[in-house]
């Protein structure tokens, strides 16, 4: 009973402070269980910022039905209203600045390179490089380089104009019938079994090739020039598995008739089409019928 006691004097004591915190017009902060899996906007032209705060950097806007990854959400306090801000992933539009003298032959040259959200270190970082990342360069200046937003970088909106994205129901098989009349199936009559002859078992081989259709998501990009020479090369293009942990991984090569794809390089992309996967290859090829942004 006296740890009970003394457990509600100390939470009555947090809850004091807290309000009084809030009441001097400052911004709160407290962290919310994330959210899983992908979320979309629910209204037009959402202003993302580079702070979870109505007055902070605006990095850019989206639109409605745009999906987004949600990294974590926090209620915020401030100017003694509560206002609950999720933090996402940020689209390939959004505008991002690092010093160009950090970048050499489109890598990062040194580990925690700030990304902005404009061109100058007066504006909020949204993201980090590490030693060695590729970066994909927009536009080359002479103090800052635009490059595409990497996989890290985010931004922060407020979780009203967000709502779970639908999850497809999985198709159930129905159960048999359950026979409730028991004297009906003893009484009726039991035909005899039939002997099939087993067949003599043959052996049967794996096949030489696995084809199918497929449907991926992944990062779209160009196969490095070294790993060309390395390793045989099946397809100038291949799909890459969204980083996780700072490691990304390649999912299939990419045989593709379109032209033009410089507009999907470095993008989170769907690829459409059949899958074939040879005996002794290490990675399978994905004959491309449909490539789609997935922003």
């Amino acid at each position: 009973m006296k740890k009970f006691t003394s457990y509600c004097t100390i939470s009555f004591v947090m809850l004091v402070a807290a309000a009084a915190f809030a009441d001097s017009g400052a911004a709160s902060i407290s962290t919310i269980a994330p959210s899983a899996g992908a979320s979309l906007l629910k209204a037009n032209k959402v202003n993302i910022r580079a702070r979870p705060s109505r007055t902070a950097e605006l990095v850019t806007q989206l639109k409605k039905g745009d999906e987004v990854k949600v990294f974590e959400t926090k209620s915020v306090v401030e100017a003694g209203k509560t206002q609950e801000w999720s933090r996402i992933t940020l689209p390939a539009t959004a505008k991002c600045y690092v010093l160009s003298k950090l970048i050499a032959g489109g890598k990062a040259t040194g580990d925690g390179i700030n990304i902005r959200c404009g061109p100058g270190s007066n504006f909020k970082e949204i993201g980090k490089l590490t030693k060695g990342e590729k970066v994909y360069l927009v536009k080359a200046g002479s103090e800052w380089t635009q490059i595409k937003p990497t996989l890290q970088c985010s931004g922060w909106v407020a979780s009203e104009y967000l709502e779970v994205a639908p999850v497809p129901v999985p198709v159930l098989t129905p159960a048999p019938p359950i026979i409730s009349n028991v004297a009906e199936v003893v009484s009726a009559p039991i035909a005899p079994p039939v002997v099939v002859p087993a067949p003599t078992p043959a052996f049967q081989s794996e096949p030489e090739t696995l084809a199918y259709y497929v449907v991926r998501d992944g990062i779209f990009q160009t196969v490095d020039s070294q790993e060309k020479q390395e390793e045989k090369m099946l397809a100038p293009y291949e799909l890459m598995t969204l980083v996780f942990d700072r490691r990304q991984y390649r999912v299939a090569y990419l045989d593709m008739a379109e032209k033009n794809l410089d507009k999907y390089e470095g993008k989170h992309v769907r690829i459409l089409g059949n899958l074939r996967w040879r005996r002794g290859e290490r990675y399978p090829v994905i004959i491309v019928e449909r490539i789609e942004p997935v922003w």
